[in-house]
């Protein structure tokens, strides 16, 4: 709860105004006193009743002693800036049962003890105290304590039915509460998040403002892109802040590197064309193609025509009989001049000598075929003329 600071005197001059947390929490703030009487134990100062118009809501200190204190315990430090305290007023007379306490002071400390150097507000003693009392009170701190050794008919005394602590874990320079919103829980004085860590596992611990590397946006929930040397990107808008992408990835003015470089290109700022892939696309960080390349290429970016007398379809075709052993185009397997002397068409794969040869082949394999197919007619018992 936020509540402004307003510091008291009798006739409740507004002060100061200053937005801070209420600290004490009822069941987890703790409390203790110099003496307890009339079964007014401490921890009736920190339950949340802050009603004073009878004994019974209040604490109190035993008579004979010469000092008597309350003491808050937080729990945690704190920056403090103001407590407030409701004193026993069962009498209803202005000012009758807060003259017990004229000249007390209220002390700031990291101990379970106190000494004057812990004072934070010190009472003068002349002015009449409302049974409301206000003050400003900063300090880092996880104690407080009010305090009063003025004796009233030889006995310090306190009667106090509750305190409240305003203050918070972390402030500015200029002494303006700052929210941990960013921590699972809470934060310390110096804005570090506790223990159970950030709001959001991608925002960076201990003080969980910036995102970790690799995240930006709402809650730091967005992953950056392919941003170049992983220098990260813009926290607010997801831009990387080298102005390029790592290869493999397009970048423009502001962009995020999130898109692939664009068909038919790799590599770094997708400046490298690809090779002569069967589906024109190669990957776009190292140029390989994913399957077969075009007719007349090899390798794994297809960027290498096939080798010297090879030609076509994963460079598995021989090139025919080019003039002067020159190559054949790789592609359609013709060559470029002339061919070879016994050879002609566009690829110098034809032979007519071959051809003849093959011819001549063709004929014997054919008699004997003829004569074998005779023989067996003849052993069947069948005509040789019905052989045709």
């Amino acid at each position: 709860m936020c509540n402004p600071f307003i510091h008291f005197i009798w006739i409740n001059i507004l002060y100061h105004v200053s937005c801070n947390n209420q600290l004490v929490r009822p069941g987890f703030t703790r409390a203790n006193s110099s003496s307890v009487a009339f079964n007014g134990y401490p921890s009736k100062t920190v339950d949340g009743n802050n009603r004073q118009n009878h004994y019974t809501f209040c604490m109190f200190t035993a008579a004979g002693h010469r000092e008597a204190w309350l003491r808050i315990d937080l729990r945690k430090i704190y920056n403090i800036h103001s407590v407030k305290f409701w004193y026993i007023n069962d009498s209803r007379l202005p000012g009758y049962d807060t003259r017990r306490i004229q000249g007390f002071s209220i002390r700031l400390s990291n101990k379970t003890q106190t000494d004057r150097q812990d004072i934070c507000y010190q009472d003068d003693g002349k002015t009449t105290l409302p049974p409301i009392i206000e003050q400003q009170c900063k300090g880092v701190a996880q104690f407080v304590w009010i305090y009063t050794n003025k004796t009233f008919s030889d006995v310090a005394f306190l009667g106090i039915c509750e305190v409240q602590v305003y203050g918070c874990s972390y402030q500015d320079s200029d002494g303006n509460c700052i929210p941990c919103d960013q921590c699972k829980n809470d934060c310390n004085i110096h804005g570090e998040c506790d223990g159970m860590g950030c709001k959001s596992e991608h925002f960076l611990p201990p003080f969980c403002k910036a995102c970790r590397k690799g995240f930006y946006g709402r809650n730091c929930s967005r992953l950056c892109g392919h941003c170049a040397e992983n220098l990260g990107c813009d926290q607010v808008n997801g831009s990387c802040s080298a102005g390029r992408c790592e290869s493999g990835w397009s970048y423009a003015l502001g962009d995020k590197c999130n898109k692939v470089c664009n068909k038919g290109f790799y590599g770094k700022g997708c400046l490298e064309k690809c090779g002569h892939c069967d589906n024109d696309q190669c990957h776009h960080i190292n140029g390989s193609c994913s399957g077969l390349c075009k007719s007349g290429y090899q390798g794994y970016k297809c960027d290498r025509t096939c080798n010297p007398d090879w030609y076509g379809r994963e460079c598995k075709e021989k090139c025919g009989y080019c003039r002067h052993e020159s190559p054949c185009h790789p592609v359609t397997g013709s060559c470029s001049g002339l061919c070879e002397p016994g050879y002609s068409g566009d690829k110098c794969a034809f032979s007519e000598q071959l051809a003849n040869q093959r011819e001549m082949i063709k004929l014997m394999r054919d008699l004997l075929s003829y004569k074998r197919r005779k023989v067996e007619l003849k052993e069947n018992g069948t005509s040789p003329t019905d052989l045709k």
